[in-house]
């Protein structure tokens, strides 16, 4: 975080200097002021009673002008300098959408424990808030936040970034309830970023000196990147705004595109056979997340050579998707803290189960499921992906069972010498859910 702290140190000292240079303009301002009003009282009186053949007569054009420089003065006097913000900490909703409103670039808030950040989304009433922070996910939209006593605000480039960390105990805590198909809203895939790093030893303390100039060899990239608007994106090789693009916007060169493509189209694939909808879920968002980490190794690549290289170059795609294939490593082996426990088995029937409630039953079984339920072998039948085995199958009834979304009772065969069969009734109540 640190080369993020030293933009926004540089973006308070140069807030600082705004400040000091408004408020010495003001100071003038004020001292012109009286001298200003009096002359344009002296005018229009002139205006008024000046005779038609008067020398150096007053016109309402000159009255016009001097007022509309008195008018901007005072405008520069209201005018107050706001801060470049970059990040933020533990912020309501409505103070995030006055600095968002101030910082067109969007803004990064970090909270060093994310447990808090998710329960307050998840707390009753404030869906409100929650959809706020997945509408900000995209970057490209605009926002309008009302505030109570204050009127609204218009943003009109919604675009939020989330950085921190989560135990393991919680982040599988709060996995679990998403992953039952209640609280699945895409928040969770939006972390696009998350990495789940093995422990690190414990080794002997090093007292080792910085490395200078590396560290301002970063901080330099990181102020020119911040640095970078509509011309300076347009001289590395980026389209004009248009009528339907309000940035400036890049595209592939002809030999990253078809590389592309073809990674893209086998990420649909790997995404349709994945094991659980979140997995998938959060694989389909790597069509947006790949060509933006593109992008940046791009305009690194740019402010590194320090010229024009035209569109997002094949070497940046290809660093690109490595970086994709590692954080999806990292993006399995979070979602593994569940998807490797029987949960994962009974949400997946949890989901077939609901959309049986949804629609009052499952017309293509011969039995009504909701009125005279169903044994083992006819859920086996389904063939539904991830329930086509005899253990899953009876792993994800045994936990729905637990968690009281089933009971079942033991019918007796019909057959001479028959053995008992196990029946599995749906929970009525489930309709609560609906």
């Amino acid at each position: 975080m640190k080369p993020i702290d030293n933009l926004a140190s540089k973006a308070r000292a140069a807030h600082e200097l705004a400040k000091q240079e408004h408020e010495t303009q003001k100071l003038i301002n004020d001292s012109k002021a009286k001298a200003d009003d009096d002359a344009l009282k002296k005018m229009a009186k002139q205006l008024a009673t000046q005779a038609d053949d008067t020398d150096n007569p007053i016109t309402p054009d000159d009255l016009h002008q001097k007022a509309a420089a008195i008018a901007e003065s005072k405008a520069q006097d209201n005018n107050v300098p706001t801060p470049r913000r970059h990040m933020v900490g533990d912020i309501t909703m409505e103070k995030l959408g006055e600095i968002e409103n101030e910082n067109n670039n969007g803004v990064l808030q970090f909270r060093d424990e994310l447990s808090g950040f998710l329960a307050s989304l998840d707390k009753e009433g404030e869906q409100e808030k929650r959809a706020f922070y997945l509408e900000g996910f995209n970057g490209t939209g605009s926002a309008m936040v009302d505030r109570i006593g204050r009127g609204s605000l218009f943003i009109e480039n919604h675009c939020l970034s989330v950085i921190g960390g989560l135990q393991p105990d919680k982040l599988e805590m709060y996995l679990e309830k998403t992953m039952r198909g209640l609280g699945n809203d895409g928040l969770m895939q939006r972390f696009q970023m998350m990495v789940y790093p093995d422990p690190i030893a414990r080794a002997k303390e090093n007292d080792i000196a910085v490395d200078k100039d590396s560290r301002n060899a970063v901080y330099a990239l990181f102020e020119s990147m911040d640095n970078l608007y509509t011309d300076s994106l347009v001289s590395y090789g980026a389209h004009e705004p248009n009528e339907y693009y309000k940035r400036p916007y890049f595209r592939f060169d002809s030999n990253a595109y078809p590389v592309f493509m073809d990674w893209y189209n086998n990420l649909q694939n790997k995404a349709d056979e994945a094991e659980h909808d979140v997995i998938t879920q959060h694989l389909l968002k790597y069509g947006r997340l790949i060509p933006a980490l593109a992008l940046i190794f791009h305009l690194v690549d740019c402010i590194e050579i320090g010229r024009r290289l035209g569109g997002v170059s094949l070497d940046a795609l290809k660093a690109a998707i490595a970086w994709g294939d590692m954080l999806e490593s990292h993006m399995l082996r979070v979602y593994s803290c569940i998807t490797d426990n029987s949960h994962l088995k009974a949400s997946l029937l949890s989901n077939k189960i609901l959309e049986m409630v949804k629609k009052g039953g499952d017309k293509t079984d011969k039995t009504n499921w909701l009125s005279y339920g169903f044994t083992a072998r006819s859920l086996k039948r389904k063939n539904w992906k991830g329930l086509n085995d005899d253990n899953a199958i009876q792993t994800a009834l045994d936990v729905l069972i637990e968690y009281d979304w089933l009971n079942y009772k033991q019918v007796e065969s019909t057959g001479q010498g028959g053995r008992p069969t196990e029946r599995y009734f749906i929970n009525p109540n489930l309709k609560t859910f609906i």
